[in-house]
């Protein structure tokens, strides 16, 4: 064969370059079914505490909340680390509601893992 002729012949479409090939994506995922693969990427803070805290949320309990608190959580995540652990350690207070029962979770999940232990 000439060159670059039959380098593609045993290569199938199995849809995974949808977009590239200018296809719209058969399904659309809403938010809340983010795999937990980005969310645990995201979970990775610049200290280890909240490394901790976080992926033991996403671990224990995030899959079986309710899609508000599921949101707030992921709106925890955009904060800035500094704020993160001042509403961990109730230095400081979560702007609304949704969040603060998020970091309650966060930190009563905390609490029950460090009474495992003993």
């Amino acid at each position: 064969p000439e060159s670059r002729q039959g380098h593609c012949r045993d290569q199938a479409d199995d849809g995974a370059s949808s977009l590239l090939m200018g296809r719209a994506p058969l399904i659309e995922r809403p938010a809340a079914l983010e795999p937990t693969g980005k969310l645990r990427w995201r979970c990775r803070r610049g200290m280890k505490e909240l490394d901790i805290l976080l992926a033991a949320y996403l671990d224990d309990e995030y899959l079986t909340a309710p899609s508000a608190q599921q949101q707030a959580f992921r709106r925890l995540l955009d904060c800035q680390d500094p704020l993160i652990h001042a509403y961990l350690l109730g230095q400081q207070l979560p702007p609304n509601a949704e969040l603060a029962a998020v970091i309650e979770r966060i930190t009563a999940n905390s609490l029950n893992d460090t009474r495992d232990d003993r």
